[in-house]
């Protein structure tokens, strides 16, 4: 029995080992999590992502509990340790990422996680390096050509609120706006340029607008401008690590 015992774990951890590295380096299935890409997937839905269409990135934080990702179910705590970091690299892979195409990425904020540990996003590339891409009143252009647009657009606002308050902001992230200045992706309060009222500065969709319409909190939602030549997301670490 001890030796079956020992026989049995040592094929639970050769198991766990193989679908760890099957994970990294070839094939990982994610859940869709929210509505933006709808139409196309729907919340909730499981897509398999080939690691090999782009290439696998080398782990940038090896010190990982297998199998899971950023907190160990059901206790919180975290499921790495970044005593080790490492400089990551891309392997080959079959191609670059074309226009439309779907991808996968580690989103620019949360920078309480490692770069390779932070939630993944699914969204379609609309433009590929060496493009100029402009958004003039809600249409996108690409080398001055009208782009395609999809079925959910979204569109800057200015919420102004009574009250900017850490409830405000988690009721805004709820309904999946995010800050990707801000670590936590919650909104930060900001004054209207225009009116000088207190509030938040959102891109979100036609539906979701029309839901922050409704609730009690918000007094105005006012459609805006985004700067001229801004850079997004404009945080230093998306700018060098390219993840």
């Amino acid at each position: 029995p001890a030796k079956q015992g020992k026989s049995m774990l040592g094929w639970v951890v050769l198991m766990v080992m193989v679908v760890a590295l099957v994970r990294w380096a070839a094939f990982e299935a994610y859940l869709v999590p929210s509505a933006s890409m709808e139409h196309s997937l729907l919340v909730g839905d499981y897509i398999l992502v080939s690691k090999l269409a782009y290439g696998p990135l080398t782990p940038q934080t090896p010190l990982q509990i297998p199998l899971m990702y950023q907190r160990v179910p059901g206790l919180g705590w975290p499921s790495y340790s970044t005593r080790i970091q490492l400089p990551t690299y891309r392997l080959p892979g079959f191609g670059p990422v074309q226009r439309n195409d779907v991808v996968v990425f580690h989103v620019p904020h949360e920078q309480q996680y490692p770069a390779d540990l932070r939630t993944h996003y699914i969204k379609r590339c609309v433009a590929v390096p060496g493009d100029t891409l402009e958004i003039r009143q809600g249409q996108v252009f690409i080398n001055g050509q009208p782009a395609a647009v999809g079925e959910q657009p979204q569109t800057s606002y200015f919420v102004e609120v009574a009250n900017p308050s850490p409830e405000v902001a988690q009721a805004l992230h709820d309904q999946q706006v995010t800050d990707y200045t801000q670590p936590d992706g919650l909104p930060a309060p900001a004054i209207s340029p225009e009116t000088g009222r207190l509030g938040y500065a959102i891109s979100c969709s036609a539906s979701v607008a029309a839901y922050l319409r409704g609730q009690p909190y918000v007094q105005a939602l006012t459609p805006t401008s985004p700067p001229v030549a801004a850079l997004f997301p404009d945080v230093a670490d998306f700018r060098v690590s390219g993840l």
